[in-house]
């Protein structure tokens, strides 16, 4: 009774065994197989309408339409074989019946009759060795089909594969782009011609000028038949990595000569911007002028301006090497009509001269175009500016389709393993291989100057602001007004120690033109000995000096009270005390004062009181021998050069004492001073 409740139980609550019937269990099975033959022709409609399923039935409906029109073939060819064996038989028959009727049945007749059939023997063993070979032949041509379409698989589909894995690596659908060097360009343009051919592209003429690069080649090696071995793109690949490219850089900053960036010194985060100021540059105007003319300021690079500035020599020298390429041309279209017909050195041949271009040769030496500086005719100096160095200029091409670029490859790697000693290959890089060695090569830079910069002992901070320090110091030692004064007397004084006698000598020349030089201002601006002046005073009967802040003063000679309150009083706008006190006998005066006397220029000053002599009173001539051997061997000498020719004529002064003649000179030196030339 408990089981009996537990299974009703159960029963009511869903959980107990359901018992089927056979019938029912059939029908659901039935049921079940139709539902899966229903989802297996859902799947096999499904598959039908995919695209591989389609190539497939494509495929394999024509090898059955193929083996069935081979089968119709040998079905007809059979049954003509068969009746022609059967007429042959009824035929046999008929004139064996023939022979015996004709024979009778003798000995002779039955000896003829053996003959026959051993011939019938002979000729159906003929006929079947022919039809087995026939067989062995079918055979042997579908086996070499089966291989032959097997094989033409396999090449079609590492065709693909090659063409896929190029595009993938190279990416031609982004980067169809090309680069190639600029000398190079007539042997790559006849090449272009013919894939553009292939891809029925219009050809492009001969006159076609390619675009320069953005990048320079900084190294491109020559593509020898070492850099050919093996798959293309192993190939391809393994020549772009031995190539060193850099990017480059013009017109970026149009407001700078140089056409670079102005760095900021940042000391620290705390630190004033303005607490180490930028400074200028400690260089002389000729070389400031030479950087400025060295720099490039227009938008196109240098590189790019190389083949404008061609010298007649060099000028020469590629009309010669033009004239060994039309010679060329002829041996090379004998040498490719004796080849195989249609090779590509004959289709190259061919191009080029329908085109009327030459190709470049191997050229005997290399030498890099505007390696060095040339001299300006303007400026006299050195210029860098078209100065490319070791650096190739490359020009790009840039394919309309990844299929053209995917044909140029290939054939450009072809033409450099087929191409002989004349011919020399073009060396190539794709757009994507081009990306990542400039990539590569700024990184690097880049690396290696922050390197060097960390391995430095002395931080770059430091040595950037001792340099503006050491620049802002020989700044104010070489423009300051006291460096200035410095030189100024260092030069007097060293001119007037070197009077060791009474006796003044000056060239005759010199002497006469003294006025015209004592009248120009050489003195450079803000310095005080710039408002000095000589005169001849009767009351010293000798030069003073004439200050222009004693105007008015007057001043008892030989007190000393007098002159100690004249030398307080003029102290900061005359010459050094130190300094005059090797002068004895050197006195100062305003301008106005009445001792003064009229003298024309420097040399009535020179000659004052020295009585009524004359030029021509004590000359002195000297000749110098080679100066006398420059004037006549030099090819251009110069004005002065050819105006003494070695013969010099001096004027003797003799003065009464050597103080006075060192004040004379002193005078002299100080009225032709030029802070230009001294």
């Amino acid at each position: 009774a408990a089981s009996n409740r537990q299974w009703g139980a159960a029963v009511a609550a869903g959980s107990a065994p359901v018992w089927y019937s056979r019938d029912r269990r059939e029908a659901e099975q039935a049921l079940l197989k139709q539902a899966h033959e229903e989802v297996r022709s859902l799947r096999h409609q499904s598959n039908h309408c995919s695209a591989a399923v389609c190539i497939q039935a494509a495929w394999r409906g024509f090898h059955v339409r193929k083996r069935e029109s081979e089968y119709r073939a040998r079905f007809f060819k059979a049954l003509i074989f068969c009746q022609t064996q059967i007429r042959q038989t009824q035929w046999r028959k008929k004139t064996t019946e023939s022979i015996k009727e004709y024979l009778g049945a003798g000995d002779e007749g039955l000896d003829l009759l053996l003959s026959a059939q051993e011939m019938l023997h002979r000729k159906a063993v003929r006929r079947i060795e022919g039809a087995v070979r026939r067989w062995a032949q079918r055979r042997r041509a579908l086996k070499m089909a089966r291989k032959s379409a097997v094989l033409i698989a396999r090449i079609v589909r590492g065709a693909v594969k090659r063409r896929r894995i190029m595009h993938e690596m190279l990416e031609l659908a982004d980067y169809p782009a090309v680069f190639f060097p600029a000398r190079y360009a007539p042997t790559f343009l006849v090449l272009l011609n013919l894939v553009l051919k292939r891809c029925d592209v219009p050809c492009l003429p001969s006159d076609h000028v390619f675009g320069p690069a953005l990048v320079m080649g900084v190294r491109v090696p020559p593509m020898d038949a070492s850099m050919c071995r093996g798959p293309s793109l192993l190939s391809i690949m393994r020549f772009g990595h031995s190539c060193l490219l850099r990017p480059k850089r013009c017109d970026r900053f149009p407001n700078i000569p140089w056409d670079g960036p102005l760095h900021k010194l940042v000391v620290g985060k705390d630190s004033l911007p303005n607490a180490i100021r930028r400074r200028g540059v400690a260089v002389s105007g000729t070389a400031k002028r030479a950087f400025i003319t060295a720099c490039v300021q227009a938008p196109v690079h240098p590189l790019d301006e190389v083949k404008e500035g061609v010298t007649p020599e060099e000028e020469k020298d590629e009309d010669l090497e033009q004239g060994d390429a039309r010679r060329w041309l002829l041996e090379t279209t004998l040498e490719a009509q004796a080849q195989k017909e249609g090779s590509l050195l004959e289709k190259f041949v061919s191009e080029a001269r329908s085109l009327g271009c030459l190709a470049r040769r191997r050229p005997r030496q290399h030498h890099p175009i505007a390696c060095g500086g040339r001299v300006d005719p303007a400026t006299g100096l050195r210029s860098y500016r078209s100065s490319c160095w070791l650096s190739q200029q490359l020009l790009c091409y840039r394919c309309t389709s990844p299929r053209m670029a995917y044909e140029l490859f290939p054939l450009l790697m072809r033409f450099a393993r087929e191409t002989k000693h004349p011919l020399e290959p073009v060396p190539f890089i794709a757009e994507k291989l081009v990306r990542e060695i400039c990539a590569a090569t700024v990184i690097q830079a880049a690396y290696r100057a922050h390197a060097e910069r960390q391995n430095l002992r002395t931080p770059l901070s430091q040595l950037i602001t001792r340099r503006r320090a050491a620049l802002c110091i020989q700044r104010y030692w070489r423009w300051g007004l006291l460096k200035r004064r410095l030189e100024l007397i260092r030069f007097a004084d060293a001119y007037v120690r070197a009077v060791k006698s009474t006796s003044l000598f000056v060239e005759e020349r010199l002497f006469t033109a003294l006025n015209l030089i004592g009248g120009v201002n050489r003195y450079p601006p803000f310095v005080r000995e710039r408002e000095l002046g000589f005169g001849y005073s009767s009351e010293v009967e000798d030069v003073v000096l004439v200050v222009p802040q004693l105007l008015g003063v007057r001043i008892k000679r030989n007190q000393p009270r007098e002159e100690a309150r004249l030398c307080q009083r003029i102290r900061g706008h005359c010459l050094p005390a130190w300094f005059l006190e090797q002068f004895q006998g050197l006195y100062a005066m305003g301008p106005d004062d009445p001792s003064l006397h009229r003298i024309v220029g420097v040399q009535g000053l020179l000659t004052a009181g020295l009585g009524d002599r004359t030029v021509e009173d004590h000359p002195v001539d000297v000749s110098i021998p080679y100066l006398k051997f420059q004037t006549r061997h030099t090819v251009d000498p110069s004005p002065a050069l050819l105006a003494s020719s070695g013969d010099f004529r001096f004027v003797e002064l003799k003065f009464h004492s050597l103080a006075q003649a060192r004040r004379r000179a002193l005078m002299l030196f100080l009225c032709t001073f030029s802070s230009r030339t001294h």
